[in-house]
């Protein structure tokens, strides 16, 4: 993959920005060159974000997080261009942009895909409560019959459990109490099952509505590619190339940066649990999040400035050994 031009509407410090990169036998490194704080790095996190992330279900997060630092959109009629490139791919020129806009964009209805994702999650629920529904149904006619001890139930029933009082209470209860509050709960899980007609009848709506959405954004050739900023806003691209396409392009971006710079692509509540005295963040460090980063984003690299200097301090005082 080669990138041939860049441009940049507005990112932080960068404004009305395009950059050609052309293409030289055996002299394919450009350096970038800026005073401090002229966007050096940003403009790598903008190459390496809209390239590696959009088409990663996975890393989209992290495109996101960064996102974050957009100005926001005021007008809903406004279809605001962030980035657009120009590539070549396996011999064949690609072209890929990005654009941002208010989830009630000349009235579409995005929403329809919201629906749609939370029908998904609503139908693994219905699988959840289902199993639970069974076990409790099972606990109950072995409390009844006498193969279980209330000790045993107890364990059994700790997930269902929503206080400390109420766990110790349960935790020390008689047959009777712990087979009414085994009934209890599965009229609690039962109440809030929607059956699979309701929901078959729901997505129907919204994939119709999905459909129409997609005819309307194929007018302008543009594509749908999530929702962000409390699904308030949509990310929308538009390419000459398949998504498959972008998929397989996406594996081959790399950035290396410092360990310091993945604070940019983490949300602000993440960040916030770095500096938390609060105990519900106990188990959260930099650390993780530097892991977890990578592990989603496979293209990004970290490196320690200490380490380096360290490393470089060690072969100086082997040379002038």
């Amino acid at each position: 993959m080669f990138i041939k031009k860049i441009e940049i509407d507005h990112y932080k410090t960068l404004e009305n920005i395009s950059i050609n990169f052309e293409s030289k036998e055996k002299h394919n490194v450009f350096p970038v060159i800026s005073a401090n704080g002229g966007g050096k790095s940003t403009l790598l996190q903008v190459v390496f974000c809209f390239l590696h992330c959009p088409f990663q279900e996975e890393r989209q997060e992290y495109l996101k997080a960064f996102l974050d630092y957009y100005t926001p959109i005021k007008d809903k009629n406004d279809l605001n261009r962030l980035v657009k490139f120009e590539l070549e791919y396996k011999g064949q020129d690609t072209q890929l942009a990005f654009f941002l806009c208010k989830n009630d964009y000349k009235k579409l209805n995005f929403n329809a895909i919201l629906t749609l994702k939370e029908i998904k999650i609503k139908r693994q629920s219905i699988s959840q409560s289902i199993s639970k529904i069974e076990l409790l149904n099972k606990l109950e006619q072995d409390l009844k019959t006498g193969k279980i001890s209330n000790v045993m139930v107890w364990r059994e029933l700790r997930e269902f459990i929503k206080s400390q009082p109420e766990e110790e209470y349960l935790r020390k209860a008689d047959s009777n109490y712990t087979l009414q509050f085994i009934i209890t709960k599965k009229k609690e899980i039962e109440s809030s099952l929607i059956s699979d007609t309701e929901l078959d009848s729901i997505e129907i709506k919204a994939e119709a509505e999905k459909n129409k959405l997609t005819d309307e954004l194929a007018k302008s050739n543009l594509q749908y590619a999530f929702h962000l900023n409390q699904n308030k806003d949509v990310l929308l691209y538009k390419s000459n190339t398949s998504n498959d396409i972008l998929s397989e392009l996406s594996n081959k971006i790399y950035l290396a940066v410092p360990t310091t710079q993945v604070l940019h692509f983490l949300k602000p509540e993440q960040i916030q649990t770095l500096f938390s005295p609060n105990e519900r963040y106990i188990y959260t460090s930099y650390e993780k999040h530097l892991k977890d980063c990578r592990s989603s984003m496979p293209g990004l690299f970290t490196y320690d400035f200490s380490t380096l200097n360290l490393i470089l301090e060690a072969y100086q005082k082997a040379r002038d050994a």
